[in-house]
């Protein structure tokens, strides 16, 4: 099975969790992410990869040509579509790869997700 995903641009993982006091919580700009993601998944992907072992690779369309680190971006992804129910824990991602592409006005992420076994569950 595989499914491409095209999603928003995710905000930064400094961005996407804060502190209060002893307390980790997720940022409004975090919580926003997590319920674009969720509307994609439930409108175009009602597939789910259940238990299966998971290969993933990231396309990365930066906003603009400002530096950044592309890694700090892709906790929100996976936390997001692991939320949203895609698959039933990031645990079962086995290989993960990340490409910064092009500046896309906006910013943008496109996830390609397939299983390893090759198997449709």
């Amino acid at each position: 099975m595989k499914v491409i995903l095209e999603l928003p641009h995710p905000p930064s993982v400094n961005v996407y969790y804060r502190r209060s006091g002893h307390h980790m919580h997720i940022s409004e700009q975090g919580k926003k992410f997590k319920i674009d993601v969720a509307e994609i998944i439930a409108t175009h992907h009602p597939e789910k990869f259940n238990m299966l072992r998971l290969k993933i690779h990231i396309d990365y369309y930066p906003p603009t040509k400002r530096k950044t680190d592309i890694d700090n971006r892709i906790k929100a992804v996976l936390d997001s579509l692991t939320d949203a129910g895609l698959w039933l824990d990031d645990e079962q991602v086995d290989e993960l790869s990340i490409k910064r592409m092009p500046v896309y006005k906006g910013g943008k992420i496109v996830v390609t997700v397939e299983t390893l076994d090759g198997k449709d569950e």
